[in-house]
């Protein structure tokens, strides 16, 4: 019986096959992820994106005296807060819940340095974690029914506060 030219490709048509979906999708993840990182440093505009990529189901704006704190829930319970200066930056995020949200949506463009110093810790201690690495602050508590945390840019702090009052 002949073999059909058609029938199957060979190894090496295979092969670019593949090179060309791996680079098809990496092109694809790094349009998309370009796009979604708008979160900590980014325009009180990104808060309404991020509430989209969280599924928020509710958002509240509260003004206080030198920043508005905008609060949503997602569809898992968690409850994130954005805290955005009178210059319309977005300066602190903070969560809590029984899941962790997305933090390359809530950390924005300060997810890379964050990544980084998670694969860099050598510490033991699975419960906590805390880095201070480039302007950025950020502080995970595993809970015993949940997740709390929050994260800040030094540079983008209002005149009187401090990482610590990102909660």
């Amino acid at each position: 019986m002949a073999r059909l030219a058609s029938a199957a490709p060979s190894r090496s048509e295979r092969c670019w096959r593949a090179v060309g979906a791996i680079l098809l999708v990496s092109s694809l993840n790094l349009a998309l992820a370009s796009g979604a990182r708008a979160g900590l440093g980014g325009a009180v505009a990104s808060v309404e994106r991020d509430g989209t990529l969280l599924k928020a189901t509710s958002h509240a704006v509260t003004p206080m005296a030198s920043y508005q704190l905008h609060e949503m829930t997602t569809p898992d319970g968690v409850r994130v807060r954005e805290y955005v200066s009178q210059a319309g930056t977005v300066f602190g995020v903070a969560w809590d819940g029984l899941v962790k949200p997305d933090l390359s949506v809530l950390l924005g463009q300060h997810y890379g340095d964050f990544s980084a110093a998670l694969a860099a810790r050598r510490t033991s201690n699975h419960k906590v974690f805390t880095m201070a690495s480039n302007g950025i602050v950020v502080s995970i508590v595993k809970l015993p029914r949940g997740f709390r945390g929050s994260a800040s840019v030094a540079s983008l702090l209002p005149s009187g506060m401090s990482a610590r009052d990102v909660r």
